[in-house]
């Protein structure tokens, strides 16, 4: 890569870095442009123009080390610096952003969370082992994220954590074997509208609403059975904020309940291998209008519509190719890609959001940094969605 680079396009064009051994250092502010800014883009280029004019980055930081002796292009890593936290800066003192986008990944049989950069799933950090410590678990499944935090479902511990996103140390906990409003029975999926917490509380059939600030109890809805109101083993939830999308894993079906009341809206499913049909849906999430379920037993992934869950594609079949899968059991969704768990192949999958094609993949079996043991359910991002 060129010692300096600049962006061809984008709202703060003609910007130009130079590197040397000491780090990335902005040499020349942003171009004039072209079109009118919103408010928004106003702030954020006033605060890069700060940066541009006054600040360099040093070589140790997270942002720096990523990108250090890659090959990416100019316009790759362009975009990838507009995704950090530009506007954090105070009377021309720099509060060092956040850094790139990131991927959450429930290591279950391991034990850990492990923290990994989305663009090519290049690994970053983990916490955790065996036990009921604060930084260990018990077979952790779902999490997702709000703003600095993390929470997940430590399932055999049954209680549900919270995380700081940037190092993964512990904040708080709730949660003990039960059926009680504070109490979980191998809690597997967990969603936030970033208000509230919405729980699949698995083996006590039921939703579990609350709040993301203290943890607090707000609602639950459900029991055992087929009906509307009823689950059997309930695994993965998302939201888009209006709806709640369930895998009622055992029921094999999807529903779409309201965030609001968790009151049944809609379902779709039997057992099956129609486009209308699952063996055993486990991962769910939905971006863009789209939901996509990991079909777990029948080796493929479903993109539905939202709007009245009907089919629209699938891909998949039972192996270890880049178009198969063993057990996918975890889905995560933005608007360029999505990422699947594919569990017992011990891999992480990368594709297309929109066709479903194959991007990328890593992982096989074993602990280390490369590695994982039987990943399940959780996976989730610091990509804001739409």
């Amino acid at each position: 890569m060129s010692n300096y680079l600049t962006s061809l396009s984008g709202t703060f064009q003609g910007t130009v870095f130079k590197r040397d051994a000491s780090g990335l250092h902005f040499i020349a502010k942003p171009h004039k442009l072209n079109k009118p800014l919103s408010p928004d883009q106003t702030a954020r280029r006033n605060a890069f123009r700060k940066l541009v004019n006054y600040y360099t980055l040093r070589a140790n930081d997270e942002f720096v080390n990523y990108w250090k002796g890659r090959a990416e292009g100019y316009e790759t890593f362009y975009h990838a610096f507009l995704r950090f936290n530009l506007n954090r800066v105070i009377d021309g003192q720099v509060i060092y952003p956040c850094g790139p986008d990131y991927l959450f990944i429930t290591d279950s049989d391991n034990h850990r969370l492990i923290k990994r950069f989305s663009f090519d799933l290049a690994f970053v950090l983990k916490i955790g082992s065996l036990g009921t410590g604060n930084d260990q678990f018990s077979s952790p499944r779902g999490s997702c994220t709000e703003g600095q935090f993390l929470y997940l479902c430590d399932s055999g511990n049954h209680r549900i954590f919270k995380r700081n996103l940037s190092d993964l140390s512990y904040v708080a906990k709730i949660g003990s074997y039960g059926s009680g409003n504070d109490q979980f029975i191998n809690p597997a999926g967990i969603c936030t509208d970033g208000t509230y917490l919405y729980i699949t509380d698995t083996t006590n059939h039921r939703l579990v609403k609350r709040n993301c600030s203290d943890l607090s109890f707000v609602a639950s809805f459900g029991s055992w059975g087929y009906g509307d109101n009823n689950f059997i083993n309930p695994f993965g939830i998302c939201t888009d904020g209006v709806y709640l999308y369930v895998a009622d894993n055992d029921n094999h079906r999807i529903k779409k309940h309201l965030c609001s009341t968790l009151a049944y809206v809609s379902k779709i499913g039997s057992l099956g291998t129609g486009n209308n049909q699952f063996d055993n849906p486990r991962g769910i999430c939905c971006q863009g209008g789209f939901v996509f379920v990991s079909d777990c037993d029948n080796a493929r992934i479903h993109k539905r519509l939202c709007s009245d869950l009907s089919y629209v594609s699938k891909i998949g079949s039972l192996g270890s190719g880049n178009d198969q899968f063993n057990s996918p059991r975890g889905v995560w969704a933005t608007k360029d890609y999505f990422y699947v768990t594919d569990t017992l192949n011990y891999r992480i999958v990368k594709r297309k959001f929109s066709d479903l094609s194959f991007v990328s993949k890593y992982g096989s079996s074993g602990s280390g940094n490369n590695q994982l043991n039987t990943p399940r359910l959780g996976m989730s991002s610091s990509i804001p969605q739409d």
